[in-house]
């Protein structure tokens, strides 16, 4: 058994409760994560484009595949983590996602062709399609075009495929080129996630120890999850980083609730390259 591991079954824990992992039985319900997950799901119902922003670590893969989880059989999804790729090898991984098939020919108006008869027999069907773009900011405008198309499939009545894009602040503005001004203008829900303020960091940290929770042992100290909400800045990801650090120290030190002093020594190491 590894130090991380006795440590969490000492402190009465199943597993870590801050993982920096995208674990959706941890999603917290914050005001913002609630309104972003149902602009997303405002999105599939209606079709069109959505997208979300914000800065890494404030959990927008999170809520990606929170909102995914809730789909049943009658949604299909494409779920793209590298859209640093031409136009054809995105909609070649995306047609791989929708049908589960590879895409041979070299054509990409035969893989139009065959996404758009895809979705339109899902339609006819009842079902609904949806392509998830993370880090979208790394998408080329040239791609964002491809992306745009995509969209033009439609009945009189609604939109037959719908698009999230998610990523960093960047991404809004490459939106806002006049490039990309067609596509900007197609995008029905914008939601930008912004840090915790205090007292949601202090309710998240809670959220999650409870979550992890065997037999309830282990607490965190007022003063601790002040301190590390203002040393992570209200940022989820790194108030992971430093309470996981907070506490194996009350591990090591042999106490039950993490304290202040824990709280800085893990501060001081998990930030030392900020």
């Amino acid at each position: 058994m590894t130090q991380l591991s006795a440590c969490f079954n000492q402190m009465g824990l199943r597993d870590t409760p801050f993982s920096i992992t995208p674990d959706t039985s941890y999603f917290f319900e914050s005001e913002s994560h609630l309104q972003a997950l149902s602009g997303l799901r405002y999105t599939v119902e209606s079709g069109g484009i959505c997208s979300l922003s914000g800065e890494v670590g404030l959990g927008k893969t999170l809520i990606c595949r929170t909102m995914l989880e809730s789909f049943d059989d009658s949604v299909k999804s494409a779920y793209i983590f590298n859209p640093m790729q031409d136009a054809f090898s995105l909609l070649r991984e995306i047609y791989f996602d929708l049908t589960g098939k590879q895409f041979s020919a070299t054509s990409i108006v035969d893989l139009y062709r065959d996404i758009y008869s895809f979705v339109v027999d899902l339609a006819r069907d009842g079902g609904k399609t949806v392509i998830i773009i993370d880090e979208a900011h790394q998408l080329s405008p040239e791609v964002m075009q491809v992306i745009r198309l995509l969209t033009n499939l439609e009945t009189e009545k609604k939109k037959l495929i719908s698009v999230i894009l998610s990523g960093q602040p960047e991404m809004v503005a490459m939106l806002k080129s006049r490039e990309l001004r067609p596509l900007l203008q197609r995008i029905a829900v914008h939601h930008e996630l912004k840090p915790f303020s205090m007292a949601q960091s202090a309710r998240y940290i809670d959220h999650r120890i409870a979550k992890a929770s065997v037999f309830g042992s282990l607490s965190m100290s007022n003063h601790a999850k002040r301190a590390a909400h203002i040393a992570c800045k209200g940022v989820p990801r790194r108030l992971n980083q430093v309470c996981e650090r907070a506490i194996l120290d009350a591990y090591v030190m042999k106490k039950e609730c993490v304290d202040l002093f824990s709280m800085y020594r893990s501060i001081k190491e998990v930030t030392v390259l900020d």
